[in-house]
């Protein structure tokens, strides 16, 4: 062969790989013109600005980190501690005892007399007995006890018309009255049983039998029954 169909049949490969290799060099170029490099990414979405009214993301960096406000920790109530309360002293341990345990302070010596209702009167003037009544006076006398048979504490109420009238309780079926003295408001119920003295009430505690109610004798705000 000679030179110049050498140079011919150079030409024809020249253009058959032209032809097989510019698909392949065209789908090259076109994907390398579509995917952008990471440099040009970052740096397109650094220039995007936000939409109004939201707020800009921080920058990377420790710069940034360190100068964003830090979020401030709810507000925790102290509480004071209670306060401990001392024990009571023994001094005043003793008054509260002693104030406890006493004795009720008694009526002033002397009282005046309640008006009387005249049953007892009416029935000292009829010679009445066996007659259920309830009074009260000031004690005018006390007598000693009579301890013949059933013990009875004695002593003599006035009435508010000055009427006096013996009083015998029975210490066998109810208590003494402790601390009388002469001149303590009485208050009093039982049974009236005439005599030239002025009469006696007796029947002034409860029904051994449980059948009838029964008196008492009131003094100093207990019941005597």
């Amino acid at each position: 062969m000679n030179k110049s169909t050498w140079n011919l049949i150079i030409a024809a490969a020249a253009l058959v790989l032209l032809f097989v290799c510019a698909p392949i060099l065209s789908h090259l170029l076109k994907a390398t013109v579509e995917i952008p490099s990471p440099q040009y990414s970052m740096r397109q979405s650094a220039q995007v600005s936000p939409a109004p009214g939201t707020p800009a993301p921080p920058a990377s960096g420790s710069a940034v980190a360190q100068s964003a406000p830090a979020v401030a920790a709810p507000e925790t109530k102290r509480i004071p501690p209670a306060v401990p309360t001392p024990p009571p002293s023994e001094n005043t341990t003793r008054q509260q005892k002693v104030r406890h345990n006493a004795p009720p302070v008694p009526p002033p010596a002397y009282a005046v007399p309640q008006n009387s209702s005249g049953v007892i009167e009416n029935a000292y003037r009829n010679r009445a007995s066996n007659l259920p009544v309830m009074e009260s006076g000031v004690v005018s006398r006390i007598l000693s006890d009579d301890n013949d048979g059933s013990r009875h504490q004695r002593f003599i109420i006035t009435l508010g018309t000055g009427h006096t009238v013996l009083i015998a309780h029975n210490i066998d079926v109810a208590p003494r009255i402790g601390g009388l003295r002469e001149g303590d408001q009485i208050s009093f119920s039982g049974m009236y049983e005439w005599n030239e003295k002025g009469g006696v009430v007796h029947w002034t505690h409860h029904d051994p039998s449980g059948r009838y109610n029964g008196g008492y004798l009131l003094h100093n705000g207990a019941y005597y029954q």
